[in-house]
């Protein structure tokens, strides 16, 4: 009976040992998936700034085709953004912010500048940090009310001309849909 009981406590320990191995293998496996697709959907944002800083007179219709091009080539996608400093895009125009998300199968477009907020007045961390950093980064998850209604998160790049910073360029991940396909 010791024996046996010994022999039990030998077994369970190596089992469990190995099964907290094999799941930390699987947590890694899919840690190491999910930051190679944020790095991914993440170079979106960093070329759309490239774009814009090489191409510093682009239409309001390029920008819009741009930005639709980039959330229709990757499902994982749900919005991106092109936001201008106070008149950086024109001399006449205060804010100008190009958006172009998903509605369903759909794409919209908006410009969130004139029709939406004052991405500029300090609330918004995709617009204040990487600005104040020089540096792109990632939001914490946010409720995007009024827009787009959907928990997200956003990377954003800020772009210059010149070296004077001109604006942000960003991409929206809804986490719901990403939270199912982790799980």
């Amino acid at each position: 009976l010791v024996i046996g009981a010994y022999l039990y406590h030998a077994f369970h320990a190596r089992a469990t040992g190995s099964a907290r191995a094999n799941m930390q293998l699987l947590v890694d496996h899919y840690a190491n998936d999910l930051a190679a697709g944020l790095d991914e959907l993440s170079q979106i944002a960093h070329v759309a700034a490239s774009f814009i800083e090489l191409t510093p007179d682009i239409s309001e219709r390029q920008i819009f085709d741009l930005l639709s091009a980039e959330v229709a080539a990757n499902q994982n996608v749900y919005g991106a953004a092109i936001a201008f400093d106070h008149f950086m895009y024109s001399d006449d125009q205060r804010l100008f912010a190009p958006y172009v998300y998903r509605d369903g199968n759909q794409l919209k477009r908006q410009e969130i500048g004139a029709d939406a907020y004052d991405y500029t007045n300090g609330e918004w961390d995709w617009w204040n940090e990487p600005k104040a950093r020089g540096t792109g980064l990632w939001t914490d998850p946010y409720f995007d009310e009024g827009l787009g209604n959907v928990l997200m998160s956003t990377f954003s790049v800020p772009f210059s001309e010149n070296a004077a910073f001109r604006g942000i360029a960003t991409v929206d991940i809804a986490l719901t849909p990403l939270r199912e396909q982790v799980l």
